[in-house]
């Protein structure tokens, strides 16, 4: 499974970008969400050492093909406009492929629930209470990000962590969060 990050422009263009990384990517404070496509396409991103890479920011038009059949994609970031991509990700015919992922709130839930999409689902939980807040929405989980500080707490623990399992939901752990 791969991970994409997805922006908005403010002309309907979705970059396959993590808003909030503008300064360190672009050298300016800005936000690609209140940018054109014409203005994010303009841009060379910075490098590490904050060098133009020669590399530009790519439409998520463009990168999804490019792992089409070959694994699963996690589209994250989106939530801000479900409505929206979820259109544009049915369009694609890649919904084996696609899973969309998403803090615990019940706005996204519900979209996700009214979309009809069928698109597989990971939310980012937190806690047990969280989880059970999922559970009542007519989704396709397929996998649950847990979010935990240690090994005591009842999201890392191995009865449920079998219990998901034992459903078809893959657990998956952030090792950076």
């Amino acid at each position: 499974m791969i991970e994409v990050d997805v922006s908005m422009t403010k002309d309907g263009v979705f970059f396959a970008f993590h808003n909030t990384e503008e300064e360190a990517e672009f050298g300016r404070k800005c936000d690609i969400r209140e940018m054109t496509s014409k203005e994010v396409e303009e841009i060379n991103v910075l490098n590490s050492i904050r060098n133009t890479s020669g590399q530009k920011v790519e439409r998520l038009e463009n990168v999804l093909p490019r792992f089409k059949g070959k694994c699963l994609i996690n589209i994250d970031r989106s939530w801000f406009y479900w409505e929206k991509v979820i259109s544009f990700l049915k369009s694609m015919k890649m919904d084996s492929q696609i899973l969309l992922k998403s803090g615990v709130e019940e706005e996204y839930l519900r979209q996700l629930e009214n979309s009809g999409s069928g698109l597989m689902y990971m939310p980012i939980v937190r806690t047990m209470e969280e989880w059970e807040q999922v559970r009542k929405y007519d989704i396709n989980l397929a996998a649950a990000e847990l979010l935990f500080k240690g090994t005591e707490d009842p999201l890392a623990d191995t009865g449920f962590i079998q219990d998901l399992r034992e459903q078809g939901i893959v657990p998956w752990v952030n090792a950076i969060t």
